[in-house]
């Protein structure tokens, strides 16, 4: 959330940062495709999307998933959705909107 109030300063913070959320938890989902599994390197990383620092994440998305479960990965879309129905609907809380988003991935 420190960073998240920090970054509010800049117009429309948070719906580019729903981007990369969703984005991450795209790439986690894609881990788990047995398609992707057996692929490693520059295949794997073409594979997800992974390019230029973002492919330094990819460690961090393999531990991530190791502590959580399918059932649980679903249950982030289903938050990020519902966070980006509401920021459609112009709801002027997008600050808290986007606070409740981050305490539910955190409390995944």
């Amino acid at each position: 959330l420190k960073i998240y109030n920090s970054l509010t300063l800049k117009k429309d913070v948070e719906i580019y940062l729903l981007v990369l959320i969703t984005n991450a938890f795209i790439v986690m989902s894609k881990l788990q495709d047995p398609a992707s599994r057996n692929l490693t390197g520059f295949n794997l990383k073409r594979s997800l999307k992974l390019w230029y620092e973002n492919e330094q994440l990819l460690n961090l998305y393999k531990k991530y998933l190791s502590q959580i479960n399918e059932i649980k990965l679903n249950n982030a879309f289903t938050y990020i959705y519902n966070t980006e129905k509401l920021f459609k609907t112009g709801n002027p809380e997008k600050s808290i909107i986007f606070s409740e988003l981050i305490l539910n991935l955190c409390n995944l």
